[in-house]
């Protein structure tokens, strides 16, 4: 077990874009602008995509540790 947590440690920080694009995004009330957003949809678009994938990457992940663990 002690193998599959080197390996966890062993993979970097990712810092994906959506969450700086995101607070570039909120106006002064907290709400997202929707002025700014329609102006960077290929951003956003992209954005979320990319956080799409990495949340695929993940499950896979879990699912590849789960089975090394049982």
């Amino acid at each position: 077990m002690s193998d599959i947590a080197e390996v966890i440690k062993s993979v970097p920080e990712v810092t994906l874009s959506i969450i700086p694009l995101t607070w570039g995004l909120i106006d002064e009330a907290g709400h997202i602008d929707t002025k700014k957003a329609t102006g960077r949809v290929s951003e956003v678009d992209s954005a979320i995509k990319e956080a799409e994938a990495y949340v695929e990457s993940v499950e896979r992940a879990v699912t590849y540790l789960k089975r090394l663990s049982k």
